[in-house]
């Protein structure tokens, strides 16, 4: 990195995404690879799994009305009340923006860094009020509904948003026609250093006693309706009657905003198709890798598009292939019949049917998994990621104040 200077920005990330899901490990994996180039300070609404990842622990800052569902506030006398609930929920960020602001004064940040959806209208407004530069990080496709895609257009609109860093091409469309000199698309990533077969002992076959011979289809990733675990168990219905000695194994549990017990309708739909017993539902776990390494293919069966899909970086880093919904980010991270294979979304059939193909040739599926793990690395060198966010991050910096302007002159470069 070269500059005029040794100054490092002040650079406040904005995360209350501290139940495990991408947005918090993808925070996780920059500020261990890149922080160093900056001064971070991280807002969170309670430490969660972060905190004990995080080696900058003194530079945490818990606000619990900071919180990462607008229907969750932190106050016990709301109940479950809905109406009561958002009137809390709404009320509760406008604390957090109080505090977070009188924050970002005492610590002459440089940079807002909002980490997710939720995190960016906290961050526009403190923008706006304080003049400090704000980074949106895109990780969702803001094309579901007119008005959301709407709403996040006019944010990122705002002047004091001077940089978008978008999770894929994907997540990126939606902004593209009216703001593309904002954009940088960077890739999730993790420290791929953290995913190599020879340093991870499996424990997924110890604990369910599942011989070598069985053939493991897996799931990670939070059990929610638009993920398509409903057609994940449907295709290894038809699975089964091709491969009888394969098995599904679900990593993950339901997501804490869903109010419904979508477990435990998967495991009744996996009942009534006459595969219970071959289906396992093994609960959240911190640590993914013992896991994934036992797999023989990862399914990502989304209904909706998904943005990226860090996951699929995760388990083709392990040399484990995917066969994925093809829409979305996914078909950005895995190269149909190179590194992993396509299905059309949402049709089940297609799915088993390109899930057996993995299975049965074991041939192809090693070749599928060598692949796999060069792919990962080719294409997702985590360095190389995060170093292109540091590069938004004083390029943001750079557009804010004047103090900050005239001690760094130039955006750092890396070669």
């Amino acid at each position: 990195m070269s500059s005029v200077s040794d100054q490092k920005p002040n650079v406040l990330f904005l995360n209350s995404c501290v139940s495990g899901g991408g947005a918090g490990r993808s925070l996780l994996a920059y500020l261990g690879l890149d922080s160093p180039k900056v001064n971070p300070h991280i807002v969170l609404p309670e430490p969660g799994i972060i905190k004990k990842h995080l080696k900058h622990k003194e530079r945490l800052h818990y606000i619990k009305e900071f919180i990462e569902r607008p229907l969750t506030p932190p106050y016990k006398w709301v109940g479950s009340i809905p109406v009561l609930n958002a009137l809390a929920g709404v009320w509760s960020l406008i604390i957090s923006a109080f505090k977070i602001g009188n924050l970002a004064k005492s610590l002459r940040i440089n940079v807002i860094y909002c980490n997710h959806m939720l995190a960016n209208p906290v961050g526009v407004v403190l923008g706006m009020l304080l003049q400090i530069p704000v980074i949106f990080h895109i990780r969702n496709i803001h094309n579901n509904f007119w008005i959301e895609r709407w709403f996040y257009r006019w944010m990122a609109k705002a002047p004091a948003v001077k940089s978008l860093i978008c999770n894929s091409n994907a997540s990126a469309e939606p902004f593209r026609d009216i703001m593309d000199d904002k954009i940088t698309v960077v890739h999730n990533f993790c420290d791929l250093s953290m995913f190599n077969r020879k340093e991870i002992k499996p424990a997924l076959r110890k604990e369910l006693g599942l011989d070598e011979k069985t053939k493991i289809i897996g799931y990670v990733g939070r059990i929610t309706g638009w993920k398509g675990i409903d057609l994940l168990i449907r295709s290894f219905a038809e699975v089964v009657k091709e491969e009888p000695m394969s098995t599904l194994v679900i990593v993950g549990e339901n997501d804490g905003g869903i109010k419904k017990d979508l477990k435990k309708l998967y495991k009744e739909l996996a009942e009534e198709l006459g595969v219970r017993e071959k289906t396992y539902f093994i609960g959240f776990k911190d640590d993914i890798r013992p896991y994934v390494i036992d797999f023989d293919v990862l399914a990502l069966p989304s209904r909706a598009p998904e943005p990226f899909g860090r996951v699929l970086v995760e388990s083709m880093a392990l040399g484990v292939p995917a066969v994925i919904a093809a829409h979305g980010g996914a078909v950005e991270v895995v190269e149909n019949d190179q590194d992993g294979l396509w299905s059309e979304p949402r049709n089940p059939f297609d799915m088993a049917r390109k899930l057996v193909r993995v299975l049965e040739d074991d041939g192809f599926r090693k070749q599928l998994a060598g692949q796999a793990a060069i792919s990962s690395r080719l294409k997702f060198d985590d360095h190389f990621l995060a170093q292109r966010i540091t590069q938004v991050i004083y390029r943001t910096a750079n557009s804010g104040s004047a103090e900050f302007q005239s001690t760094v002159q130039t955006v750092p470069s890396f070669g």
